[in-house]
């Protein structure tokens, strides 16, 4: 599987869901800017895509249109720099009463497979358009990390998967990941990605 990361291309985004097919896998990667060089911070997981998956992010389905997704969530903006043949969707929310930055990330004739959420600096301003989300100080972001580990505990149980810097919590018909990235000695990125699969 990690092969797939060696061929991905370099985006503009702060974060930026890459798609590629490894033999009817879907393989997802998400890259983070780290100033003038971008660094790969996970391959999530290899999962095959239902065509009609029930399970989704929030109100959405896995699969769902971008123009459904636009109809839950009309404050969004499209991302600027979108891989080609995708399309980016962002909006402001919250997940467990903390304020996100949420990425909604559609292939395949503008289907929803996977969604991510960044956690901005508190006060920061951030840019939907640009993905310009400027990542918490250190203090800041080990209490985003220990809300979150506690919110995902209590709602999939233990983590399949607990490190420093990733854990993985696999539900029914999804799996959600929380990955965590020194950005430099201050700060500390930290961001989910959900995303939908089929057991084999």
């Amino acid at each position: 599987m990690g092969s797939g990361a060696a061929n991905a291309r370099r985006w503009e985004n702060l974060a930026t869901m890459i798609r590629r097919r490894r033999g009817g896998e879907i393989v997802h990667l998400l890259l983070l800017d780290q100033g003038n060089r971008k660094a790969l911070v996970v391959l999530l997981i290899a999962v095959t895509l239902p065509p009609a998956s029930r399970a989704g992010y929030a109100t959405t389905q896995w699969g769902m249109p971008l123009t459904q997704v636009q109809q839950l969530y009309p404050d969004g903006e499209i991302a600027e720099g979108t891989p080609e043949g995708g399309v980016t969707y962002v909006i402001a929310g919250r997940v467990a009463g903390l304020r996100t930055v949420v990425v909604f990330s559609f292939v395949d004739e503008g289907r929803l497979f996977a969604v991510s959420e960044l956690f901005p600096r508190r006060g920061s301003a951030v840019n939907l358009r640009t993905l310009d989300v400027p990542p918490p100080f250190n203090p800041e972001a080990a209490k985003i990390v220990g809300i979150l580990r506690r919110f995902f505990t209590k709602r999939y149980g233990k983590p399949r998967r607990s490190d420093g810097a990733i854990s993985l919590w696999v539900g029914s018909d999804d799996a959600v990941s929380l990955q965590v990235e020194k950005r430099d000695k201050d700060h500390t990125t930290v961001a989910v990605l959900y995303s939908g699969y089929v057991r084999k």
